[in-house]
């Protein structure tokens, strides 16, 4: 007979295998960031190329099981008019937020360092950013949201249970940003950071579960990055 502590045991291996190989893969992402001479377009090749490959290596040992993600994700559902409508919303109050607060908010993070810093090492304008403004809502959010909801919330949330399969990825959620803007920030802005980037991960992981598919969250996700996109752009040398 086989233990019943074993096969408890399965589910919580398994999630610890893809924990761990999602922080290698973050590890991994966090050293590209200094390599000489790697670039945003190396970057984010960089970072498809490391989703991929934790997605081939955590997924699911049944293929039933492996296809059910997939299903999950991207089954047909009516087009998410409301979540859009509500997405575009909440980013346009945001927006106005962000315009409002911009001078408390641009001393608090000191955003013409962090400007600074980035066009030093990339020589960004306003002009060059229009296309990362692009890719950023269309195919890194989509990307994010397919590895840190698609797999990490759903497998973890199979695995463990909804609430820590939520929270967990929720924090590597978080911890992942690191790997963007570790230079940015001083110890207390990056703590305030990622304590707001667990939060977003919390509400981007409760939708997913109740809705059950990737289109809401990644217009949520999508739009909240070009708002925050739309409130740094002045910020860069025309």
């Amino acid at each position: 007979m086989i233990d019943s502590a074993m096969i408890k045991s399965q589910p919580a291996r398994a999630a610890a295998r893809l924990i761990g190989l999602t922080m290698l893969g973050l590890i991994l992402l966090y050293l590209i960031r200094y390599i000489p001479g790697a670039d945003y377009t190396i970057k984010a090749g960089a970072r498809m190329i490391v989703f991929i490959l934790i997605i081939w290596a955590g997924r699911p040992a049944s293929d039933r099981a492996s296809r059910q993600i997939w299903q999950r994700l991207f089954r047909p559902v009516p087009f998410p008019a409301r979540q859009l409508l509500l997405s575009l919303l909440g980013g346009l109050i945001l927006l106005v937020v962000l315009y409002l607060l911009a001078r408390p908010l641009a001393d608090l993070f000191q955003i013409e360092n962090v400007v600074r810093e980035i066009t030093e090492r990339t020589g960004a304008t306003r002009r060059s950013m229009i296309g990362i403004i692009l890719y950023i809502p269309l195919v890194n959010a989509l990307s994010e949201e397919i590895f840190f909801r698609g797999l990490l919330t759903g497998e973890l949330s199979r695995l463990l249970t909804e609430r820590q399969g939520c929270r967990v990825a929720s924090v590597l959620f978080a911890l992942y940003h690191l790997t963007i803007f570790r230079s940015w920030f001083s110890i207390p802005q990056l703590l305030l950071a990622l304590t707001g980037l667990f939060v977003l991960g919390m509400v981007l992981s409760r939708l997913f579960v109740r809705n059950g598919h990737i289109y809401g969250v990644w217009i949520l996700h999508a739009v909240l990055n070009l708002t925050i996109f739309a409130f740094a752009l002045p910020f860069f040398p025309a």
